[in-house]
Order: structure tokens, then C-alpha cells, then sequence
């Protein structure tokens, strides 16, 4: 073959090409586009709805990390039904959770905040407790966009902890429940 005639036959090779990709790629499109439902954890729902809907309750994060200064200070928290507006003086705040153990059988304490977060969970003893859970489901990022962090821990109802926050914010919201 001639160089005129391997010119002539490019375009219609690649004519030829377009059109089976094209007939090949309908066989492979959906005929119309399928919705489908997600639903997220009851909790995360409570926690959305809390964080949006409902009037904060506010308490001071002190600068104190010993659990005697920050219950004077009244710098408490516990879990329920509660929006707390957390204030804090500088990047670090300090607030004592009050599990008083009346929702026993729970199985976890879940923190949610509309800002990230860095929280450390300490003992009345002073050792540090482990979160069980750091991630936000895909579906409850997708329907609550509001849950900027969400963390989970194993608390022993009837003590006290002390919670350390981390921010660059001066203040945020935080719902604390209990349950799966």
C-alpha cells in the first residue's frame, strides 16, 4: 500500500471505530437512572435534628483540667437531649461529663459536633479512654452535613470523665446520646 491510499483509508477506519463504540457502549447505558434510598442510624438522626433545631445550652470550657476546678467552675455536660454551646478560651477546652448511668445497657456514648473536633476522654483516675468509633457513615455525611465529627466511646455509667477539646474555633455545638 501507497501512503495516498493508507491516508484515505484512516478516516474511514476511525468512522468505522466511532460508531461500534458507540452502538457497543448503548448496549451497556441504563435505560433510566434508578434512585436509591438510604437511611441513616437513628442516633445520627436525633443528632442532626438536635443541632439544627433546637435552642443551645451553654457551658464554659475552663482552662482547669482537674475534675474539683472544672465542678466548681460548673463546666459539666451529660448525655441526652441537650445542645451544649461550647465556649472555650483558646484552642483547648476543658468540661467534666456527668454519666450518671441512668440509661445502663447503652452501648456506646456518641459525641456529635457541627465543627472538627479533637477530644481526648480521660478516667477520674487520670488514664485515658480509647474511642471505639472516629468515622461518620457515608449516608449520614450525604443527609446531615451539619455532623462536621462524630465519636463514640464505652463509659462505664456512675463516673465522672474529664473531656479535653481541641479546636480552632472559639466555640461549636456538641450533642452527646447513648446508644447503639
Amino acid at each position: 500500500m501507497n501512503e495516498n491510499t493508507i491516508r484515505k483509508l484512516i478516516p474511514r477506519l476511525a468512522l468505522g471505530v466511532a460508531i461500534m463504540v458507540c452502538t457497543a457502549c448503548e448496549n451497556y447505558l441504563p435505560e433510566a437512572f434508578q434512585e436509591e434510598e438510604f437511611s441513616t442510624a437513628l442516633l445520627d438522626d436525633n443528632a442532626r435534628t438536635l443541632l439544627i433545631d433546637t435552642l443551645t445550652v451553654p457551658v464554659n470550657a475552663s482552662i482547669s483540667d482537674t475534675l474539683d476546678s472544672l465542678i466548681a467552675d460548673s463546666s459539666i455536660v451529660s448525655p441526652g437531649d441537650v445542645n451544649w454551646n461550647v465556649v472555650m478560651p483558646g484552642d483547648t477546652g476543658y468540661v467534666v461529663l456527668a454519666n450518671d448511668g441512668t440509661t445502663s445497657g447503652a452501648a456506646a456514648t456518641l459525641f456529635f459536633y457541627d465543627d472538627i473536633v479533637a477530644m481526648v476522654v480521660t478516667e477520674e483516675d487520670g488514664s485515658p479512654v480509647e474511642p471505639t468509633s472516629e468515622h461518620i457513615p457515608l449516608e449520614t455525611i450525604a443527609y446531615a452535613p451539619e455532623i462536621r465529627t462524630r465519636l463514640g466511646y464505652d463509659l462505664s455509667g456512675g463516673q465522672d470523665y474529664v473531656v479535653r477539646f481541641v479546636s480552632s474555633v472559639s466555640s461549636f455545638h456538641l450533642v452527646i446520646l447513648e446508644g447503639e
